[in-house]
């Protein structure tokens, strides 16, 4: 069974600044917090990007 994760993403920084949303072309640097950080794991390396693996709570 997956590990429950909720998350909460509190910031968003696209080129160095504070943007409200993103577009699903671009990339930016998030920063996340709660249950489930622990589950970061390395990614894509040569990017230096991380994945999440676990599942949503039930609403």
């Amino acid at each position: 069974m997956a590990t429950p994760i909720d998350l909460e993403l509190t910031e968003i920084l696209f080129c160095g600044r504070p943007v409200h949303e993103l577009d699903p072309s671009h990339t930016a640097l998030v920063t996340l917090r709660g249950t489930g950080t622990s589950l970061l794991s390395p990614g894509d390396t040569a990017y230096h990007w991380k994945t999440i693996q676990g599942t949503n709570p039930s609403p």
